[in-house]
């Protein structure tokens, strides 16, 4: 974290010695048009869960350049939740394919359109570089990211690798959040904007909260990241015993385990919404809930980013200290094995049984209702 402070601070300061020197102008500055008015394509083609540790970015990209027309590129799943946050002014979806370990997009007439017009500047908002030839498909005077060695391009504005890096320093790893805020934060103090800079937007609004009502996402697409069914099934017991109502939420590839759970514990107190939500209608009902429980997962991103009382159960397959839900109100549930991260997808790759997701019941029941209690007491 200090060596991209020093980065940052250097940025500032070859930007103030050059505007301090007459006669000399900072490298990189946009005019804008004849209203101050500037163009900026943020490429984001990545899962729900990697789209929400980016708001606090695109937040701190739309305060500080207050004049920009931002044009965010998503995946196209993703195109009603990125409008829903209401930071950038327009939201472009596109499909991609992945092509010998490369992300491509698919020629989409609405990609075509982006790749015709040329941006003042183009941030690939990802710090892994599979998609940094997709960000080269573009035209820009100021290209932003992070290094990567899958590319032979360079950047304008080029921030060092992280993850691999901090790995072998064996130094804990920077969360993804935090990451994507440092690139932004560079691309601020490194390009001379039209515009001043007004207060930062709220990641979230206040949401009335459902007093009595339990949101759980008990379902993932790696087994890796999956919890025994017999456990969230005693878990929801535990909490119509307490008075709550439970509402399962999750696509439709979700329905297989959300049905086995909604079997194993019939009546009215107990709600099956997997595969029936949009992804918005989903989100609303973990903002209107009074604590989500669920996996790692986009949804317990969204759970935590939002400020909702939140319980995620986090596997050993990636490194807890990047990639797990961020909040202000969040417990991250997690057994310390020494195999952790394995990035295994497939249970067949496990060679301890699974060890980091046999987290015992009582332990999840316990900082559940340690959170319960704590949401009872200020409501």
């Amino acid at each position: 974290m200090a060596r991209l402070k020093t980065i940052l601070q250097r940025f500032r300061e070859g930007l103030r010695a050059a505007d301090s020197v007459p006669g000399i102008v900072a490298a990189k500055k946009i005019e804008g048009d004849d209203r101050g008015r500037f163009t900026v394509l943020v490429v984001k083609i990545d899962h729900l869960g990697d789209l929400v540790t980016a708001i606090p970015a695109l937040n701190l990209l739309r305060s500080a350049w207050i004049n920009a027309d931002i044009t965010l590129l998503c995946a196209a799943s993703l195109v009603d939740f990125a409008q829903s946050l209401q930071v950038v002014d327009r939201v472009v979806g596109a499909s991609a394919l992945l092509v010998e370990g490369r992300t491509t997009l698919v020629n989409e007439p609405a990609v075509l359109a982006l790749r015709q017009a040329t941006y003042d500047v183009a941030i690939d908002l990802r710090h892994d570089g599979d998609t940094r030839e997709i960000l080269h498909g573009f035209s820009a005077r100021f290209m932003v990211g992070y290094a990567s060695g899958r590319s032979t391009s360079r950047l304008d504005i080029e921030l060092p690798e992280l993850e691999k890096s901090a790995r072998r320093r064996s130094a804990q790893g920077l969360t993804n959040r935090a990451r994507l805020s440092i690139l932004i934060e560079a691309a601020i103090a490194s390009i001379r904007v039209p515009g001043d800079k007004p207060e930062a937007l709220a990641m979230a609004g206040d949401h009335a909260k459902s007093g009595r009502r339990i949101a759980i996402a008990p379902s993932a697409r790696s087994p890796i990241k999956m919890w025994r069914t017999e456990r969230w099934i005693a878990l929801c017991r535990r909490l119509i015993e307490r008075g709550f109502e439970v509402v399962l939420v999750g696509d439709a590839k979700d329905r297989e385990t959300c049905s086995a759970i909604a079997a194993a514990v019939p009546g009215a107190s107990l709600v099956n919404r997997a595969g029936e939500m949009t992804l918005l209608e989903a989100v609303n009902a973990i903002t209107d809930s009074t604590l989500f429980v669920g996996l790692d997962t986009g949804l317990a991103h969204v759970a935590a980013s939002g400020g909702s009382p939140a319980v995620v159960l986090f596997s050993g397959h990636a490194d807890h200290d990047v990639w797990a839900p961020d909040g202000p109100n969040v417990s991250v549930l997690r057994n310390d094995v020494p195999c952790a991260p394995c990035h295994a997808t497939r249970m067949a790759q496990c060679l301890f049984d699974h060890r980091c997701m046999d987290l015992p019941l009582e332990f999840v029941w316990q900082v559940t209702s340690e959170k319960l209690n704590s949401a009872e007491v200020h409501r």
